[in-house]
């Protein structure tokens, strides 16, 4: 299981590294909803991860009761790119708030 990340890419580019030192064990990605805006600078400085500027942007606009939903927003757009280019499962980071998971778990379903 790998750290938080919010930039698919990274997954990828550690995926392809771990199989060319022939690494085969699944990989599974570590994802953490966004829910309030002050986790900008929270997440990174707690768990040494970069937030992508998109991602910052959109949260940025987002006015204070709409944030939750643009992180769901985030994750989901992530969950969907990170099953279509293969991960094996995904495992989100809840820190004692299910209620945002469980949303973008609704929403995944209502658009699977």
């Amino acid at each position: 299981m790998t750290q938080i990340f919010y930039d698919n890419e990274l997954y990828f580019r550690f995926v392809k590294a771990c199989r060319d030192q022939g690494v085969t064990i699944p990989i599974v990605p570590g994802l953490k909803i966004l829910t309030r805006r002050e986790q900008l600078n929270v997440v990174p400085k707690h768990f040494g991860v970069t937030i992508p500027q998109p991602l910052v942007e959109r949260i940025e606009a987002s006015p204070p009761e709409l944030v939750v939903d643009a992180g769901i927003g985030w994750a989901l757009e992530q969950t969907k790119e990170l099953f279509d280019r293969g991960a094996p499962s995904v495992h989100f980071y809840v820190m004692q708030n299910t209620r945002p998971f469980v949303a973008m778990m609704e929403r995944l379903q209502r658009e699977a």
